[in-house]
């Protein structure tokens, strides 16, 4: 266990939007207006995920998350690929980017996940440049519960960097 978390401090990543470092540090606070950037965000119904790899260790889990689906109900802001209705697979990340390790405390269960059919704000850009996969801005950062107090703060945050385009 001391090993492995060892290497989890060791391969803290540093995910600014498409950089990787093998820093140490957490990386700074998350905020909406780099999340406002994303290039795809919608609002979107939760629908399933994929059972994480049998022998994945809680800190990969917490980490490298894991595949999940949703319906896309409405686009904020579109990539011009994905539209209403589309299935999208976006990866599910228990935290924010700013730990390097795993809490001791943490066990993946299917409790931590959405309800099926709840409704979600998604700040997505895809994991690989025009890829079908999705990840959101800063794992649960860039994962909303769908309400209208977020719906605007999305939108502010939008219109702060000029992009504001709800189709």
């Amino acid at each position: 266990m001391k090993r492995l978390k060892s290497v989890a401090m060791a391969a803290c990543l540093s995910v600014a939007w498409g950089s990787l470092s093998t820093s140490a540090e957490p990386q700074a606070s998350a905020t909406f207006a780099q999340g406002a950037a994303s290039p795809l965000i919608v609002v979107a119904t939760y629908k399933a995920f994929s059972a994480p790899v049998k022998d994945a260790t809680s800190a990969n889990i917490y980490f490298d998350g894991i595949w999940t689906t949703y319906r896309v109900e409405r686009l904020l802001r579109s990539d011009n690929r994905t539209k209403t209705g589309d299935i999208l697979s976006v990866n599910h990340q228990f935290h924010d980017g700013s730990a390097c390790e795993a809490p001791d405390e943490f066990t993946f269960s299917e409790k931590l996940l959405p309800s099926p059919g709840s409704s979600w704000i998604l700040l997505l850009e895809p994991t690989k440049p025009g890829g079908a996969q999705y990840r959101t801005y800063r794992g649960t950062f860039g994962r909303l519960v769908n309400n209208e107090q977020n719906l605007e703060k999305v939108r502010r945050a939008m219109s702060a960097v000029g992009n504001a385009r709800e189709k």
